[in-house]
């Protein structure tokens, strides 16, 4: 919504290639592609269905090609105004291919990287199939309004993906990508420190299950035809801890 209280769509719109030379396939959706960029954002005016497409990523050689050809559809991400420029996000979609990519690309040393003696899985936890039976799948990345580790800005709009190390459920690093002002795009990674056993997502699911009280309140709760239904899990740093939040 608009200053003015006029109501607006906003899109993310990727630029794709399944040719890009000496890089690896990836499923994004229902594509395989080997190169994807959130290079423009699609907004559209909800009354009069005017689409304005403000390109927020000049790096990227398809887009530019697309500029060339329709030069008077595109305009700079400079050129959005100030009251929607605040309601940018950093897609999901991109930043659930990029932990993908990074769950393996994180590692520095090469022996390391072709032995796999480092890799990362986005961390998981429970969650409800389409039978509302319980299932162990991937965390979604999850926005939070939050302040930075070590960073001065007192609240930031990031989105948050963690991670736990392949075959294991404690807790090995955490992905942020940042939405506001100059930041817009960038992405932030934390490491925990491999001699410590950090709880991840999973292993907070098991300790709220073994609680009494909690266990106790859930089978009271779940009869008579009512369900139990277990949010997303947020992982949020504050200063030198994480706080753990489920809904219910």
């Amino acid at each position: 919504v608009s200053n003015e209280g006029r109501l607006f769509w906003m899109l993310d719109a990727f630029t794709e290639s399944a040719t890009y030379p000496y890089s690896r396939h990836h499923d994004v959706g229902q594509n395989n592609v080997n190169y994807i960029r959130n290079s423009v954002k699609v907004v559209i005016d909800a009354y009069n269905g005017t689409a304005h497409f403000y390109v927020f990523d000049n790096n990227d050689p398809l887009i530019a090609t697309y500029r060339a050809i329709f030069p008077s559809l595109f305009q700079d991400a400079s050129q959005m105004p100030a009251d929607l420029r605040a309601h940018v996000r950093y897609p999901e979609t991109l930043i659930r291919v990029q932990g993908e990519v990074y769950g393996l690309y994180h590692t520095q040393g090469a022996k390391a990287f072709f032995q796999r003696e480092d890799v990362w899985n986005v961390a998981q936890q429970v969650g409800l199939n389409d039978q509302n039976q319980k299932q162990v799948q991937p965390l979604d990345p999850y926005f939070v309004l939050m302040q930075l580790p070590g960073e001065k800005a007192n609240r930031e709009f990031v989105l948050i993906l963690p991670f736990t190390p392949a075959g294991r459920n404690n807790l090995i690093g955490w992905m942020a990508g940042r939405c506001d002002g100059d930041n817009y795009g960038k992405l932030l990674i934390f490491n925990f420190p491999k001699s410590r056993l950090i709880d991840g997502p999973l292993q907070i699911e098991a300790r709220i299950d073994q609680n009494a009280q909690l266990s106790s309140q859930f089978t009271l709760w779940n009869q008579q035809g009512s369900h139990v239904l277990r949010g997303h899990l947020l992982v949020i740093p504050i200063g030198k801890s994480l706080l753990y939040v489920e809904p219910v």
